[in-house]
């Protein structure tokens, strides 16, 4: 049985990855992270999609100073936060937003337990490809016509315990493995296969991604955003 709560910590974990990548790529844009347990409060710059109060209340309910702790964070970064609630959220997390936080959005966790044997034949990709042709090719994710990598794809060349794959010149994406979990953030139907297939070999307990209905659904996350 897959848990929820090492998803989420998993998941928390890469966004802190994330703004380590971009402190070592610019270390005068002030990215940090910091552990709550394994809740990880983050901020990688202005627009960055790696922001805000991840994993909370995975292991008990928030307190008073723990609140304290999270806004004095982001209040020094000057960005208000992002709140992120999944169903082994512990309740005192969405009570502390009521009135102040609104549900912005809403990601399904896709994915699988990987306790079967690897499937064959070996998947179509290639894993690890030299990185200036992969950040292209995930920049282009969202826009085809890109001739240059983005931010995103520049700093993630940077983040660690991430394997990197890449077919054709469009396909493009990554998994970042933590304790167990391969997550796979912006997942690629067509490069499913060789990531399943890789984090089978690497002993992973589980291969789960946002928003990928190829896989079926584990869960609904909120995600929360001042009112």
């Amino acid at each position: 049985m897959i848990d929820l709560a090492q998803i989420e910590a998993a998941i928390a974990a890469e966004a802190a990855a994330h703004a380590r990548a971009a402190l070592e790529l610019n270390p005068f844009l002030e990215a940090e992270s910091v552990e709550l347990g394994r809740a990880r409060l983050v901020y990688a710059g202005t627009f960055s999609p790696a922001h805000g109060a991840y994993a909370l209340g995975l292991d008990g309910p928030l307190e008073e100073r723990d609140w304290q702790e999270i806004y004095r964070f982001f209040q020094r970064n000057e960005r208000e936060p992002f709140f992120y609630v999944a169903p082994c959220t512990d309740p005192s997390v969405e009570e502390g937003l009521a009135d102040r936080y609104r549900v912005a959005r809403t990601d399904t966790v896709n994915g699988i337990s990987l306790e079967a044997p690897p499937a064959a034949p070996f998947p179509d990709g290639i894993s690890n490809p030299e990185h200036g042709a992969w950040a292209l090719a995930f920049s282009r994710r969202e826009n085809p016509a890109r001739t240059e990598p983005d931010l995103i794809a520049t700093t993630k060349m940077h983040q660690r315990e991430t394997r990197f794959y890449r077919l054709g010149e469009e396909a493009a994406s990554y998994t970042f493995f933590y304790q167990g979990v391969a997550f796979i953030p912006y997942p690629d139907p067509r490069l499913l296969p060789l990531q399943q297939r890789e984090a089978e070999e690497f002993k992973c307990t589980a291969l789960v991604c946002l928003n990928e209905p190829t896989l079926p659904a584990l869960y609904e996350r909120k995600v929360y955003e001042p009112v």
